[in-house]
C-alpha cells in the first residue's frame, strides 16, 4: 500500500505540471477516439509487423558475457517463431541501415562520422573508443547492427504514419534510449526511437506520443526533445540506485519535477519509483491514473514505445515484479486508447526467460488476440 500511495502521488504531480491536462488543452474528441493526421492512411494486411533479425546479434563484447548479451535476441527469434507469432505477421529483415541524415536528426554530425569512422579499426581501437563513453562495449560488428536497427525503426515508423502498418514490434539491439547527441551512453549507440519521432515530425507530425516503460530513465530521449511541444515524453522508471540515476544530475532529470523547457515544459511526464518491486498493480495504477488520460486529452497522432522489458520479475538489472501479463495489459490499454496503432522497439530486458515471454505477450495482443490467462490474472491496482 505504501508503494502505490507513493506512486500515485508522483502520478498526479505530473499531471498537475502538464499543460495537456488543463481545460484550454483538452480537444473536442472524445476519450478513445484518435484524430487521423494525414488523409493518406491505410490499413493493409498484414496489419501487424514484425522486425525479428538474428544479424543483429553480432554485437556482443568483445572479450566477456555481458548482460546485453546476443542471446536476448536469439531468445525472441526462437520465441516468436516457436509460438506461431512470427508468421502471422508481416516479417521484415533488418536489411537497411538508418543514413547519415537520418541519424543527425538526433545525433551530431560529428559523432555519426566518429562511428562511421571505426570501420575497420583493431579490437583494440575499438575498446579504447568504447572507453571514451559510460558503460558501452564495441565489436567490429557493433556500429551497422546500431545503423541497421535505427533503418528498421525507421521504416516501421514511416508505415505507421503512411497507414500501411497499424501496428508493429522492432527486435533491436544494441539499444537506444540512452544514447545522447554527442555520445554512446549506458548500452546505447543511436537512439533509435527519438530519430523516428523526429523522422515524424519533419514529415508533418504534430502530436508524437514516446512511451518509456523500460526500467532505466530514458535520460537520452528525454533531453533530444525538452523544448518541444510536439512530443509527449511519458517515461516510467526507478529513479534510485540504477543507471543513468546514480549520479546527481542523473537522479535530476529522472524526477518527476524534470517537465520540459520553454514552450516543451509540461510535455516531459516523469512517472519515477523510488523502491524496486514495482509489480502489475502499480504499473496499472500509473496508466489509470496517469498515461490514459494525457492521451485521450492529447490525441497523438503516432505513438512509439520505448519497450524495455528489464521491470520484468526476475529480471537481473529491474528489481521489479512485471509479469508477461501485465506486460500485455499494458500494451492493450496503450492500443485501446490510440486506436490500435503503435510501435513498440526493444530496449532493454535481460532475462533470457522473461524478455522472450513479455515481448511474446505484447506482440499477441498487437495482433488481436483475446487476453490470455496470464493477462487476466495479472494483479489491478485498487480501485
Amino acid at each position: 500500500m505504501r508503494q502505490r500511495e507513493s506512486a500515485s502521488a508522483t502520478a498526479s504531480g505530473g499531471a498537475r505540471s502538464s499543460p495537456i491536462l488543463s481545460a484550454e488543452a483538452e480537444r473536442a474528441t472524445s476519450p478513445g477516439t484518435v484524430t487521423a493526421p494525414s488523409k493518406r492512411r491505410r490499413i493493409d494486411a498484414p496489419a501487424t509487423w514484425l522486425l525479428l533479425d538474428p544479424t543483429l546479434s553480432l554485437h556482443a563484447h568483445p572479450s566477456r558475457r555481458h548482460r546485453d548479451c546476443p542471446e536476448r535476441i536469439l531468445s525472441l527469434v526462437r520465441e516468436l517463431r516457436a509460438s506461431g507469432l512470427a508468421e502471422r505477421c508481416r516479417a521484415l529483415a533488418a536489411d537497411e541501415e538508418a543514413s547519415d541524415d537520418d541519424l543527425a536528426l538526433v545525433h551530431s554530425p560529428f559523432y555519426v562520422q566518429r562511428l562511421a569512422g571505426l570501420a575497420g579499426k583493431s579490437a583494440a581501437q575499438l575498446l579504447a573508443e568504447s572507453q571514451n563513453y559510460d558503460d558501452v562495449f564495441l565489436n567490429e560488428h557493433s556500429v551497422r547492427c546500431a545503423r541497421l536497427g535505427a533503418g528498421g525503426v525507421l521504416r516501421m515508423a514511416q508505415a505507421l504514419w503512411d497507414g500501411a502498418m497499424r501496428n508493429g514490434f522492432a527486435a533491436v539491439r544494441p539499444a537506444g534510449h540512452h544514447a545522447q547527441p554527442h555520445m554512446a551512453n549506458g548500452f546505447c549507440i543511436f537512439n533509435s526511437v527519438a530519430i523516428a519521432a523526429r523522422k515524424l515530425l519533419a514529415q508533418g507530425a504534430e502530436r508524437v506520443l514516446i512511451v518509456d516503460w523500460d526500467v532505466h530513465h530514458g535520460d537520452g530521449t528525454q533531453r533530444a526533445f525538452l523544448d518541444d511541444p510536439r512530443v509527449l515524453f511519458f517515461s516510467v522508471h526507478r529513479r534510485l540506485g540504477v543507471f543513468p540515476t546514480l549520479t546527481r544530475a542523473g537522479a535530476a532529470d529522472a524526477a518527476p519535477a524534470a517537465v520540459g523547457t520553454g514552450a516543451g515544459a509540461g510535455y516531459t511526464v516523469n512517472l519515477a519509483w523510488d523502491d524496486g518491486g514495482m509489480g502489475d498493480a502499480e504499473y496499472a495504477h500509473a496508466w489509470r491514473a496517469l498515461l490514459l488520460p494525457l492521451i485521450h486529452r492529447w490525441q497523438p497522432q503516432a505513438t512509439l514505445v520505448s519497450a524495455g522489458f528489464d521491470a520484468a520479475a526476475g529480471d537481473p538489472l529491474g528489481d521489479c515484479a512485471v509479469s508477461p501479463g501485465g506486460f500485455a495489459r499494458m500494451t492493450r490499454q496503450l492500443l485501446a486508447a490510440t486506436g490500435g496503432r503503435a510501435l513498440l522497439a526493444l530496449e532493454g530486458g535481460y532475462s533470457l526467460e522473461q524478455l522472450p515471454a513479455s515481448a511474446a505477450a505484447c506482440v499477441s495482443v498487437l495482433l488481436g488476440d483475446a487476453p490470455s490467462a496470464a493477462e487476466l490474472a495479472a494483479p489491478h491496482a485498487a480501485h
